[in-house]
């Protein structure tokens, strides 16, 4: 007999009567496993089922050993597998506020019902315009659909699409300072934001998300800035060696600006650069909803416009517009985050 646990810390699927098949994957996982996960992710310390079954939950009890247990008894919260839930408010129901009926999505009375969840999954992606980037939401968004819906098939986590996005950001800057190919390098560095993109969206459908990830995920982006910046001072640096020396400082003091950047975030909770609170923005930073005229410049320095400007001025070799964009990004966030940091600084001995 299992022990009791309170509801907040134990769930039960209920696997009778199932009107589907249970082992076929939607958006990168079954039903019931989407489930576990997020009921896992919630807090829920362990899962049971409501009798013993083989096959496919016999595989589910081996793939989720430490959490699921087999029991005929109904302990906790009880969620009907032919029911699909908002992940969103599965919090509600821990902390006790609602019943798992009150965030059903839809009722699965049939296979066919699996295609509008797959539907209402892959729509679900869609971040605001505010927290996404402009060229993100209208461009990046599009191309990186594709890759994650193939990608969503294999074992690939996450992590595994940020390391890719880091892979593409370094060759591209290696192709571009070792071989002077502007073009490809500008290409393989337009590439290592849709990796970026997609680490988001496997980690949302596959319910994967996490903190570790979050700060790999940032932490990326800031090396293939850096990175891209080195590719291009290498590319210039026999013809205009100061240049060169210029763009490596610039990406040298941006480094450090990152930092600071990082205990903010890291202070505040949050693991979000666009949600960086410069006194200017706002709490939120860029991605505030209420706009005013520094939100929508920001949108300029905002790292899907960047790398598209590349891609485009590498189209037509003006590689001189390449430097100026990229040391004024550099500059310009260096700029204002240590002026942000001064800012703070006498607002707090003021107020003291």
């Amino acid at each position: 007999m299992p022990k009791n646990y309170s509801s907040n810390q134990s769930a039960t699927l209920n696997i009778e009567n199932i009107n589907y098949n249970p082992a076929i994957k939607v958006a990168g996982l079954t039903v019931p496993e989407r489930l576990i996960r997020q009921l896992i992710r919630t807090g829920y310390k362990n899962i049971y089922l409501t009798k013993t079954n083989l096959g496919y939950w016999q595989k589910l009890k081996k793939k989720y050993v430490d959490v699921v247990d087999f029991s005929d008894i109904i302990i906790g919260d009880l969620y009907e597998i032919n029911t699909f839930y908002d992940g969103n408010k599965l919090g509600e129901v821990f902390l006790g506020e609602t019943k798992p009926d009150k965030i059903s999505i839809m009722d699965i009375s049939s296979e066919r019902d699996l295609v509008a969840i797959k539907k209402h999954l892959w729509s679900s992606l869609r971040k605001p315009i505010e927290n996404d980037g402009i060229i993100a939401y209208f461009l990046g968004r599009p191309v990186s659909r594709i890759f994650s819906a193939v990608l969503i098939n294999f074992p690939v986590s996450p992590n595994h699409a940020t390391i890719l996005s880091a892979v593409f950001a370094l060759t591209g800057s290696f192709v571009l300072g070792y071989f002077n190919m502007l073009f490809f390098g500008a290409l393989l560095y337009w590439f290592s934001f849709v990796f970026d993109c997609i680490d988001g969206e496997i980690a949302r459908l596959k319910v994967q998300g996490s903190t570790f990830g979050q700060w790999l995920d940032t932490v990326v982006d800031d090396i293939a800035t850096v990175a891209f910046s080195l590719g291009l001072g290498f590319y210039i640096y026999k013809s205009h060696p100061t240049v060169a020396i210029v763009i490596w400082s610039s990406a040298g003091l941006y480094s450090l600006s990152s930092i600071l950047v990082y205990k903010v975030l890291k202070k505040i909770g949050v693991i979000d650069t666009a949600q960086y609170p410069y006194f200017f923005l706002g709490d939120k930073g860029s991605a505030s909803q209420e706009k005013g005229f520094f939100t929508y410049l920001a949108y300029l320095f905002r790292r899907d416009v960047i790398l598209f400007a590349h891609l485009l001025l590498s189209i037509g070799s003006f590689y001189w517009g390449m430097y100026i964009v990229q040391i004024t990004i550099n500059a310009g966030m260096v700029a204002i985050t240590f002026l942000d940091q001064l800012v703070k600084l006498i607002t707090r001995k003021e107020s003291v």
